[in-house]
């Protein structure tokens, strides 16, 4: 994810002061992982983090890294979307920080990609433009 994040600054066409993190599943801790991992080398590398249906698959704690973007100069954005009956993300319920917005659905355990759906109140992809017109706003 540090990689993935590091080259997509480098690809033509993209301003690299405008980069965010975005992952399910694994990829949702490597979301906001990464995110924190290139912010340590360069205060402008992300800025910001959304994870679908995290579950700290990478042996790092995901409440650390919420924690840690939120102590970034200006504070990052993590935003986490979960099931709220998938017991891996349930932890996303369970966090409180500075610029943190956990979004919970209830529909029959979705896990990561699964909660791309349209049938869900309110509209995840919905949800995500908030995010990224969060990002944006800084």
């Amino acid at each position: 994810a540090k990689a993935a994040l590091k080259y997509a600054r480098t690809l033509p066409g993209v301003d690299p002061d405008l980069v965010i993190s975005i992952g399910a599943s694994i990829g949702a801790d490597g979301a906001i992982d990464g995110c924190a991992a290139v912010l340590e080398v360069d205060s402008t590398a992300c800025l910001g983090a959304l994870s679908f249906s995290p579950g700290n698959y990478l042996n790092i704690p995901y409440h650390d890294m919420v924690k840690f973007l939120a102590a970034n100069d200006p504070p990052r954005p993590a935003w986490c979307f979960f099931d709220i009956n998938d017991p891996d993300s349930a932890m996303c319920d369970d966090i409180s920080s500075e610029n943190y917005f956990p979004a919970g659905w209830s529909d029959g355990n979705l896990h990561g990609m699964h909660l791309i759906t349209p049938n869900l109140d309110p509209v995840p992809l919905e949800q995500l433009l908030n995010f990224l017109a969060l990002v944006l706003e800084n």
